[in-house]
């Protein structure tokens, strides 16, 4: 290669050369980490070098880059955690001393707030964040596995509020505010607790959701069930009312209405029981289970269902002694008109003969008029 072109190029150093140190450093601690008790420190390696690639000394200043010599100096972790004495800042936070070289190296103050992303060209700050993800592996690596666990909305709650209780410690700071938020934003960390406790919480929320409609719906069965025992009894009432009681046709036609409400209520399909099915108060699985049947089995209990069956047409033969008992009453009370009226509403069903002497009178009254 020609001289010239050669200078150039060791002039054009490729991106992270400037920190070799700093890649070194990291994989020693790494290796050291595997070497004491944490396995799996070793695979977090890879990036830490990408860290390390990031940071570029261009533009640093004297106490930044004090910062990143010290860091680098007494900082190496242990599988207990990090090097020196955490302290408690005024809003209850508590930081480290090699998190206050990381906050240096950033241009921040130890009281900054805590991290939410790494800052482009330190490089220190995804390095400790690496290094915090490492150790979280090895400190927490239960906690990991269990929030992590997969769960769905059918497992049981008290196995997810277990998992919650996991997730919930892996946002404790097991390091320090800064290191901890630093590791869980690194792109190797194995679960982001957040998202995870947003996806069990929701699972929660269903199974609430689920357990007060099942609730809702058994308070809807147990209400359908009182109230159609006690619309059997008044239909079986209005039913069976005896005959000499009667003393207008109308009211043999409630009781044949009554009776034949009562024989549809045994089938399970009587108009109340139609808008219980429209509201979808009941549980589907009950619906199907009780279709074509009663809700409650004292329905059946109100009545004697030979006698309901044979009811009507015994009602039938009163309503028609009762139209030709009262229609002479009322022409005579009331007029022809009020006559023609009876006839209309309660005449259907009489035979022709007995309508046509009735149509006679009314004429002949109104004649005579009455």
């Amino acid at each position: 290669m020609p001289i010239i072109l050669w200078l150039l190029s060791s002039m054009i150093a490729p991106a992270g050369a400037a920190d070799a140190r700093c890649t070194e450093t990291a994989t020693s601690w790494l290796q050291a980490l595997t070497a004491s008790g944490c396995p799996r420190a070793q695979a977090h390696v890879p990036a830490a070098s990408e860290a390390c690639a990031q940071v570029d000394l261009k533009g640093w200043t004297r106490d930044q880059r004090q910062a990143r010599k010290a860091y680098l100096d007494r900082c190496a972790p242990s599988a207990k955690g990090l090097p020196g004495a955490q302290i408690a800042l005024p809003d209850g936070r508590r930081i480290s001393p090699c998190t206050r070289f990381i906050l240096a190296a950033r241009g921040e103050e130890e009281d900054a707030p805590t991290p939410t992303s790494t800052t482009p060209g330190v490089g220190l700050d995804a390095l400790a964040g690496v290094i915090g993800n490492a150790l979280f592996q090895c400190q927490a690596s239960e906690a990991l596995s269990e929030c992590r666990r997969t769960s769905t909305v059918h497992t049981p709650a008290d196995q997810i509020n277990a998992q919650i209780q996991w997730c919930e410690s892996l946002q404790t700071d097991q390091l320090d505010a800064a290191v901890s938020a630093l590791a869980r934003m690194s792109p190797g960390f194995p679960i982001q607790p957040e998202e995870r406790l947003a996806i069990l919480r929701g699972h929660l929320d269903a199974q609430r959701v689920a357990a007060e409609k099942v609730a809702s719906q058994a308070k809807a069965l147990e209400d359908a069930r009182a109230a159609e025992l006690q619309r059997a009894l008044l239909l079986s009432r209005s039913c069976m009312v005896p005959l000499p009681d009667m003393h207008h046709p109308s009211q043999a036609q409630k009781a044949s209405s009554a009776c034949q409400d009562l024989l549809v209520l045994w089938q399970g399909y009587d108009s109340t029981r139609e808008a219980l099915h429209q509201s979808g108060s009941l549980a589907p699985r009950v619906e199907s289970a009780l279709e074509g049947k009663v809700l409650n089995a004292e329905s059946l209990q109100v009545a004697d269902p030979t006698a309901v069956q044979a009811r009507p047409a015994l009602l039938e033969t009163r309503r028609v002694f009762l139209v030709k008992k009262v229609f002479p009453e009322v022409l005579q009370r009331d007029g022809s008109a009020a006559a023609a009226n009876f006839l209309s509403e309660h005449g259907k069903g009489l035979d022709e003969a007995w309508v046509t002497e009735a149509q006679d009178r009314m004429l002949a009254a109104e004649a005579a008029g009455h």
